[in-house]
């Protein structure tokens, strides 16, 4: 009896010591110096350059897909749930947002984010030293990671150096909407080489759910082959009504049926395309004008002889 009695007490003292040996360990303090993965994902991502619109810099995600024009800047994640969008504002925001003020970096932003709780985007404006406003639109962590990288320039464009000016009209090529079309010269290719890739022409669509107004993405399908040069085919092809099967793989027509292309001038890098009245007409909103804007300026800017776009109505810009 006395032996077990002496038993029971050393497993007694052996739990209690072992409790206290586990609640007075040291253990290593790994969060200080556990690598800081955000701002290592932030050195190695690519950065982006702009000096049209605006003079500016912003770091992106390496596998992003990029899409620049003379207007704006929209940056797309792979899976496409995840877009940043870049351009002057034109307009201010709606009385439902709420506005606050911040600091990212060394500048004074205005903060604009809707109290609707389906309309997550965050609108953040940067005041240019031109008295214009450059909103980047965007939502989620990716989105905030990079509003931490933006760099806007001191030393932005003066409206007369934004404006584009086209001098030589030896360059352009017309089309008349009664012209008619001719069937294309056979040509006969050069012998391909291991490293040429073939160019392949895609024509830029919105989507259903799209969640800018400007956010269209690039599909392959066939085009029209009738006219001289791959710029007017792709858009004449553009503004054509889709099919039943380009609808079922998410492609949405936003162009009116009876819009045409009137004429296209390449001048260096810059392309004029003229288009009849249909083109601006805005019964479906402004959001549909915005999105007609994008399809022909992304279309244009997949050739690699073009990185601006000029886009007119009867000679008129095309505005919306």
């Amino acid at each position: 009896m006395k032996k077990l009695l002496i038993f029971i007490i050393v497993l007694i003292i052996a739990y209690l010591g072992y409790n206290y040996w586990q609640d007075n360990k040291i253990i290593p303090d790994t969060v200080d110096n556990a690598p800081n993965n955000a701002a290592i994902e932030t050195v190695i991502w690519q950065t982006y350059y702009n000096n049209s619109y605006a003079v500016y810099s912003i770091q992106h995600p390496n596998d992003w897909q990029v899409a620049s024009s003379n207007l704006q800047t929209l940056f797309t994640s792979p899976n496409k749930n995840e877009q940043v969008a870049i351009y002057l504002q034109e307009t201010g925001h709606n009385q439902d947002a709420t506005q606050t003020t911040a600091t990212i970096g060394e500048e004074q932003v205005i903060i604009f984010e809707s109290t609707k709780d389906d309309e997550p985007i965050k609108y953040v404006v940067f005041n240019l030293d031109n008295d214009k406003k450059l909103e980047v639109a965007g939502y989620g962590e990716t989105f905030e990671q990079m509003l931490g990288t933006i760099n806007i320039n001191s030393n932005q464009p003066t409206e007369e150096q934004i404006e584009l000016e086209q001098t030589d009209t030896d360059a352009e090529v017309v089309i008349d909407e009664e012209e008619q079309a001719t069937e294309p010269e056979e040509n006969i290719p050069d012998e391909a080489t291991d490293e040429e890739e073939e160019f392949v022409i895609k024509l830029f669509y919105p989507t259903g759910d799209r969640q800018f107004c400007a956010q269209v993405f690039g599909y392959q399908k066939e085009i029209d082959t009738r006219y001289n040069t791959d710029e007017i085919n792709a858009l004449v092809s553009l503004v054509k009504p889709i099919s039943n099967e380009d609808n079922s793989n998410g492609m949405l027509q936003v162009i009116p049926a009876d819009t045409r292309l009137r004429r296209l001038g390449i001048v260096d890098t810059t392309a004029t395309a003229e288009f009849n009245a249909p083109l601006a007409d805005p019964t479906n909103g402004e959001c549909d004008l915005e999105a007609r804007h994008a399809m022909i300026t992304q279309t244009l800017l997949q050739f690699p002889d073009i990185d601006e776009v000029i886009i007119t109505v009867d000679g008129q810009p095309f505005e919306y």
